[in-house]
């Protein structure tokens, strides 16, 4: 603007990690009353985030534990205090999950050492302390209500596909060889939806919310010539926008998805949008394609009142498919929907006088059952967020006493994302937050000096899983579908992002039981896990 001239910036990615936004560096006091039996009955924790140099998203990776802050149990008294810390570091950023994956990994590292001091199967525990289908819709004690869910059916599917009691025989004999192989299995919730009251209570000052619940929109028109054309309250960025709109716009509207186009990109000029038109929050799930939803089913109704009052007939008996309303049976009485379009922007003479010309419609969602709890009252609950897929994860690990390497044998998660309405999607978003987790416990991380110097300035160095180390992650889908949403969907963006630190952590402390190692930190680098595996605790803390 001040050069009045077009600039380019260019950046290497040596600059890039010395000067962008970081994950947040969390630490963690956590403690649990539990009876001996295994059945917690309180969890307590105190975090300190290191937010470096950055006061935009100071606290946010303490309150978005609100979103999951009971995980998958039905404790029922819990208390979180947290500090957002400013450093002289990189600015810290948002990152998937945002404060979640910490909060899972509270939890399933408790029920772990809850499992150990009670010389129990970590089953066993976990089942204990599950939160039951029947109890479903569930409300917790911050005041979120999971919508659906079948926790121990998860478990139980996980354990059963990976034959845990001869997975674990298996293990035994493998010790006596020499051989350190590791069991992780560990569960967690991935809220969706974002309620955007929710930081009010964390902080009660906030007399009037700045926002709540969510409102988003979409637009569909059945264009002259017979194709629907759709726009979006959201930007896309790679998540398959434009393919799962089709499908639930095409399956309403009774054509196929091939003959609906999906504005690209975004624009706030054209598409109708609101306060969840984004990318995080897992909203798109609830949002968009409930918007989607609400927009195809206002254009249907004008389709067949014109096509109604073209053919003469009975809406209530007409029929749409392949883009063709019919009456059922009649070799005659159907309009394409071409002809519809040409008449509702031609032929003011054949469109029904109590109808608009044109055929379009706008639709804006907002979440039918956001109350009680969408702005938090005296007692400060709130729902976070609005819908909450689950998923139970089992990572099977080897260690190489001698380099320190962690090797994934087999990674598996059974997963509930409610009604999945295009399975290449949802699998290819969870497995990429699946080699998002795996990465962050096995070697992301930003290391600087004393002087505050960052040392992680190439890929090299700072420890992203390639191909190599990243394993085939399998995926079995067990959808509990939400009664809240419009199709029974739910979230599947952050989902295996939250578990899989934890699961890793877990499964590697499993194989270094021998040397009565446990894990606190991450990432599990081949230095970190070498000197534990050597009785050498000294090892390297990685900030990051």
């Amino acid at each position: 603007m001040k050069s009045g001239r077009p600039v380019k910036w260019v950046e290497d990615r040596s600059e890039h990690m010395m000067a962008g936004g970081h994950a947040c560096a969390q630490e963690f006091e956590a403690e649990a009353a539990v009876k001996n039996d295994g059945t917690v009955l309180g969890l307590r924790f105190k975090e300190y985030d290191d937010v470096g140099g950055s006061i935009s998203t100071l606290t946010i990776h303490f309150t978005n534990k609100l979103n999951n802050l009971s995980n998958t149990y039905r404790t029922p008294s819990i208390a979180m205090e947290g500090y957002a810390v400013v450093t002289n570091k990189c600015p810290v950023i948002p990152n998937r999950g945002i404060g979640k994956p910490g909060m899972c990994y509270i939890w399933e590292r408790m029920m772990d050492r809850v499992a150990q001091n009670l010389n129990m199967s970590p089953i066993e525990v976990r089942r204990k302390n599950l939160i039951q289908p029947s109890e479903m819709p569930y409300r917790t004690i911050s005041g979120n209500i999971y919508d659906s869910g079948d926790y121990p059916g998860l478990l139980s599917t996980l354990l059963e596909k990976i034959d845990y009691d001869k997975l674990r025989e298996e293990q035994k004999r493998e010790r006596d060889k020499g051989r350190l192989i590791g069991i992780g299995i560990v569960i967690g919730v991935e809220p969706g939806g974002r309620n955007a009251a929710r930081d009010m209570a964390i902080f009660p000052e906030m007399k009037e919310p700045p926002g709540s619940g969510g409102v988003n929109g979409a637009t569909i028109k059945l264009e002259k010539n017979g194709t629907i054309a759709l726009h979006l309250g959201s930007p896309n960025c790679g998540q398959a926008h434009e393919t799962t709109t089709a499908q639930v716009a095409a399956d309403i509207l009774g054509t196929t998805p091939d003959q609906i186009s999906t504005s690209i990109p975004f624009d706030s000029d054209l598409s109708p949008w609101g306060v969840a038109a984004a990318n995080s929050g897992n909203n798109f799930h609830l949002y968009d394609i409930g918007a989607i939803h609400g927009a195809a089913k206002k254009l249907r109704e004008k389709v067949i009142k014109l096509a109604a009052h073209l053919l003469n007939a009975d809406a209530a008996e007409l029929t749409i498919e392949n883009g063709v309303v019919q009456v059922p049976g009649s070799a005659t009485k159907k309009v394409t929907f071409a002809e519809l379009g040409r008449v509702a922007y031609n032929n003011q003479h054949l469109i029904p006088d109590d109808m608009e010309a044109g055929l379009q419609a706008t639709f804006y969602y907002t979440f039918p059952h956001a109350k009680p709890n969408i702005v938090p009252g005296a007692d400060r609950l709130v729902r976070a967020q609005f819908t909450f897929s689950a998923g139970a994860h089992a990572a099977i690990v080897e260690v190489d006493k001698a380099t320190g390497k962690v090797e994934i044998l087999r990674y598996l998660i059974v997963g509930d994302n409610g009604t999945v309405i295009n399975p290449d999607v949802v699998n290819g978003q969870v497995y990429g937050s699946a080699a998002h987790g795996i990465a962050v416990a096995l070697g992301e991380g930003f290391i600087y000096s004393p002087e505050g110097q960052p040392l992680t300035v190439t890929y090299l160095d700072y420890g992203k899983c390639s191909t190599a180390e990243t394993p085939k992650v399998e995926v079995i889908h067990r959808p509990s579908p939400s009664p809240f949403t419009s199709l029974g969907q739910k979230a599947a963006g952050e989902g295996a992002a939250i578990p899989s630190p934890a699961a890793i952590a877990s499964a590697v402390e499993d194989a270094l039981t021998p040397f009565g190692v446990k894990i606190t930190d991450l990432p599990l680098t081949p230095e970190v896990v070498w000197r534990l595996a050597n009785h050498n605790p000294d090892s390297v803390r990685r900030s990051y």
